[in-house]
């Protein structure tokens, strides 16, 4: 009896051991960026804030280096209105769009992209830019389910013109950032498996926002991946992974990097040759801060930014609403992580610093022009776009 005790034990350990490895690693990170611990640390000669009075809670950015523009996914009704952190108050404010010209009028505001043939509640997060077929796709969170807008980009105007709505709750149900792997197919992230997206008033309704907190605090790998067909107007979940945020290929297309942010780390995976809903997990690297959204550079670098500190995002969640409406007593700052890490380094120097500090708050998104020297960094409660350059 005994003996089946210890091996019972010891199977326990086994199969629990990564897990556990996990949570200690994560337990830590919470321990080590007390924000009053994080201090300002960059390579780069230049950094600053720009646009801090013309945009706001910029959850994305995507680039088109070839045109020089990055689009940039707003959402001010982010302050009373985040499903994703189940923070539900009011819906009314809504999200834009914005066209920045870096490359040729980097000091000018980013323009409002109108959305024509698009009536909808509009909560944006995650997009992604299909240069050949001038596609753009979005997350939106504003409806009573989950969606992926379509839209018909053009650049000069600009304009966006929506094409098509992609909704399918049973396996897109919490779709969060976006990648173009073709001009018909793209690959969405989930954050859970299941999602409230509209204010909570039923029972069925709050346990759906309490088994998505649930997932968070055990770290239960209920969110996934899912292949969105844009022919058939349907998505295909392909693999499961915890609280799935980021998402880019690398290697041309042939690697698919995902964010889990609740085991802060950035997975790996091959793509079959035409068969897009077959990944092979390669591995993985982590990350020590919550990773929220990644991106790949022209030199196949992946960039990620972060929060080093949850519960200080946490408060700026609560209380942004109330510091944007002349409560000053309530506003708060969330610490920002920026890294790039080189698949082609040794694993011991493949990670380096791009930005770390409180200067620009709750990094989310992170994208890189090589040849200009241009990097832009959004912030999920932040006031404008941090802009670092050497």
């Amino acid at each position: 009896m005994k003996l089946w005790r210890s091996l019972t034990l010891c199977v326990g350990l086994a199969v629990l051991s990564p897990w556990l490895y996990d949570i200690f690693r994560i337990l830590k990170i919470l321990v080590d960026n007390v924000p009053g611990n994080i201090s300002e640390v960059t390579p780069l000669s230049s950094y600053e804030i720009r646009f801090a009075d013309h945009m706001r809670n910029c959850e994305d950015v995507v680039l088109d280096t070839k045109s020089g523009v990055a689009i940039v996914s707003c959402s001010p009704g982010r302050d009373k209105w985040n499903t994703v952190m189940g923070h539900y108050m009011d819906p009314n404010e809504h999200g834009s769009l914005y066209l920045y010209r870096y490359a040729d009028a980097p000091n000018e505001p980013p323009v409002l992209i109108p959305l024509d043939g698009f009536d909808a509640p509009f909560h944006p997060l995650g997009l992604t830019y299909h240069s050949e077929s001038q596609t753009l796709a979005v997350t939106n969170h504003g409806g009573e389910t989950a969606t992926i807008e379509i839209f018909s980009l053009d650049l000069e105007a600009p304009r966006a013109t929506l094409r098509q709505t992609v909704s399918d709750p049973a396996n897109l149900p919490t779709p969060n950032s976006l990648v173009f792997l073709n001009s018909t197919h793209l690959y969405a992230s989930n954050t859970h498996r299941t999602g409230t997206f509209t204010m909570p008033k039923t029972l069925l309704d709050h346990l759906r926002v309490w088994l998505s907190v649930i997932e968070l605090r055990l770290a239960i790998p209920a969110g996934s991946v899912s292949l969105v067909d844009l022919q058939t107007g349907t998505a295909t979940r392909i693999l499961q992974i915890g609280f799935g945020n980021g998402i880019d290929l690398i290697d041309d297309g042939h690697t698919l990097a995902v964010v889990s942010t609740i085991k802060a780390a950035v997975y790996l995976y091959s793509i079959a040759d035409n068969e897009p809903t077959r990944l092979t997990y390669l591995r993985r690297f982590t990350v020590p801060f919550f990773p929220d959204n990644l991106s790949v550079d022209a030199k196949g670098r992946i960039l990620v930014a972060g929060h080093p500190h949850t519960k200080a995002l946490g408060k700026m969640v609560r209380g942004n609403w109330r510091c944007h409406s002349g409560e000053p007593e309530y506003c708060s700052s969330a610490p920002s992580w920026v890294i790039e890490w080189d698949p082609a380094a040794e694993p011991t120097v493949a990670s380096s610093d791009i930005y770390v500090g409180n200067s620009y708050a709750s990094s989310s998104s992170v994208v890189r022009d090589v040849d200009r020297n241009f990097i832009i960094v959004s912030g999920l409660y932040a006031d404008g776009l941090f802009i670092l350059k050497n």
